[in-house]
């Protein structure tokens, strides 16, 4: 059985973070998600908010299982029985900087193998801090998150709220 890691730090997550997630998915027989605390960003959601926002996410997901991942990727693949750390990457800086990491993974000489999944060509200038930028100027973001995402940016940055109602007279 294939099982592997994407762990990243999103905040929040995109339609960019699901791409490589639903790649990776069709390749692996199990793919652990990992959301991380990077000590270097200063974030608008909690951890607890940015897991939820992630399990939501990916709920319709085949094969996937979300977690919180504590430490270095390295550990928490190991942890997870994994051989393979999955990154994404958008553009030849990403590329760059993913080798760096994948290097260091290498000199841990765990036998684990970091494979890079390109980001579709429409989503390459969608990131978190682009969505939350453009979330803060009231912009259109509902083709970078997913629904519930938007719905969590409106309430933590305006304390706006969506809600449904359903019945026969509704529209």
């Amino acid at each position: 059985m294939s099982k592997a890691i994407f762990v990243f730090s999103a905040d929040p997550i995109t339609l960019g973070h699901l791409d490589i997630i639903r790649k990776a998915s069709a390749i692996f027989d199990e793919l652990i998600v990992g959301v991380a605390n990077n000590p270097e960003k200063k974030y608008l959601f909690t951890f607890q908010e940015r897991l939820a926002m992630v399990k939501e996410s990916v709920k319709n997901i085949a094969r996937i299982r979300v977690e919180a991942s504590l430490g270095l990727t390295v550990d928490f693949a190991l942890q997870n029985k994994a051989s393979v750390i999955v990154r994404g990457v958008r553009t030849t800086a990403d590329l760059d900087h993913e080798l760096v990491y994948a290097q260091m993974t290498l000199s841990q000489k765990t036998g684990l193998q970091t494979i890079f999944i390109p980001a579709d060509p429409k989503l390459i200038h969608v990131s978190s801090s682009v969505v939350k930028g453009i979330q803060k100027d009231h912009g259109l973001i509902i083709d970078f998150v997913p629904f519930n995402v938007k719905a969590k940016l409106e309430e933590k940055m305006y304390h706006q709220y969506f809600f449904s109602i359903r019945s026969s007279i509704s529209s």
